[in-house]
């Protein structure tokens, strides 16, 4: 045999391992159940009713179809808040826009006026959105960049 070796204790998923450097302690870890990892058994099957809190069958099932009917209850909650937000179409296009980044919550979602700024506005607002523009654009070509990205 080659040293150290491993040995484990436990099953494929939970186990403990120790490291024995001779024969000696390889045998004596062994007499405290340690087995080469390949000897290790299945994990046994968990009952997914079972909360492990020594409840009889029926008071598992029982808890079971409380928690089954409080997650039921929570999910007609969710349902009717996003039926709710998509009959919203302002809120709808402010989340938009704070998904691509334009807005953020609690911000106004309206667009700014664009065309009361100046071009070198403008040409600093292209900058910021990381859209190219050329020098002698004007500031019409300037605002179509802008509207461009708003389609």
């Amino acid at each position: 045999m080659e040293y150290p070796k491993a040995l484990y204790l436990g099953d494929t998923e939970h186990h403990n391992v120790t490291f024995v450097k001779d024969y000696s302690e390889e045998e004596a870890q062994r007499g405290n159940g340690y087995v080469d990892f390949y000897d290790l058994l299945e994990p046994e099957p968990v009952n997914a009713i079972s909360n492990g809190d020594g409840l009889s069958s029926n008071q598992n099932l029982e808890t079971a179809n409380d928690r089954i009917a409080q997650l039921e209850e929570e999910l007609a909650d969710f349902k009717g808040t996003h039926i709710a937000f998509i009959n919203d179409v302002p809120a709808m296009k402010s989340r938009i826009l704070e998904l691509q980044g334009d807005t953020y919550v609690g911000q106004s979602s309206e667009l700014p006026d664009y065309s009361s700024m100046t071009s070198d506005q403008i040409r600093a607002v292209l900058d910021g959105k990381g859209i190219k523009w050329l020098a002698r654009d004007s500031k019409d070509t300037l605002l179509s960049y802008l509207t461009k990205t708003k389609e």
